[in-house]
């Protein structure tokens, strides 16, 4: 997904927050008005004009559909008050609460849809978005069908990033249990994100590149999920706000 869609904004590895379709953002004293400043000059994969229109439109389907919303976990839309456009390249978001971690949720937490082809759509949930979808990440779709096993992607030209080297990328979709290290060896995949189990087979296999950092979450990863550690806020210390502020 991340191929084709956008979030407004991006996280690094150490965790820190960095521009993506958002070049910059602010957030007021009290944790409940939010500003995205937008790129100028972005525009969609067909080359419509992306702008402070489309993250309302998006965010207002979160506040009107739960099940959109809680697709990928963050949920945002009991938290937003009012989306308030103000200008083409700038949107506020003003809480009915105080809730410090929109800025994650509603930053990294949702990509952007064109308005200008999910507003035609008589239903949203039931949208397969088959075909070549329209988005505003680096790379665009190809003939794509449910249930393909292997996706391919081409260069988007409108992209308004670093414009991909690679004008033809398949990706193989693969079983958690892959016997990733024999694909490599076999060359029938190029590059892949193995289960950590699996590193150690790769290391030592020659020609082989293999990349490993330190993990920023306790969520695990697809192949090996780790539990979700979370605070009673209702019990000491963790009602209290400065604890609660201390550990994030």
């Amino acid at each position: 997904t991340g191929l084709i869609y956008e979030s407004l904004l991006l996280q690094s590895p150490n965790g820190t927050l960095m521009p993506q379709l958002a070049k910059s953002w602010s957030v007021n004293s009290n944790a409940t008005v939010f500003v995205f400043n937008l790129r100028s000059g972005l525009k969609w994969s067909d080359g419509a004009p992306l702008n402070a229109s489309d993250v309302a439109y998006t965010f207002n389907l979160f506040r009107s559909n739960s099940l959109l919303d809680a697709f990928n976990g963050f949920i945002v839309g009991p938290l937003i008050r009012n989306i308030t456009i103000l200008n083409s390249t700038a949107v506020e978001f003003t809480l009915t609460h105080p809730y410090s971690l929109f800025l994650e949720y509603a930053g990294l937490g949702k990509v952007i849809v064109p308005e200008h082809v999910y507003s035609k759509l008589q239903n949203i949930t039931s949208f397969t978005n088959s075909g070549s979808p329209v988005g505003d990440g680096p790379f665009m779709l190809v003939n794509w069908t449910p249930g393909s096993s292997v996706l391919h992607f081409v260069p988007n030209p409108y992209y308004y990033g670093v414009k991909p080297k690679i004008q033809n990328l398949f990706v193989q979709i693969l079983s958690p249990t892959a016997n990733i290290p024999a694909l490599i060896q076999t060359g029938e995949v190029d590059l892949a994100q193995p289960s950590p189990s699996q590193v150690s087979a790769l290391k030592g296999m020659a020609n082989t590149n293999v990349v490993v950092s330190p993990g920023i979450s306790i969520f695990g990863t697809y192949f090996e999920p780790a539990g979700l550690l979370m605070f009673d806020d209702a019990l000491y210390p963790y009602n209290l706000t400065a604890v609660r502020q201390a550990v994030a």
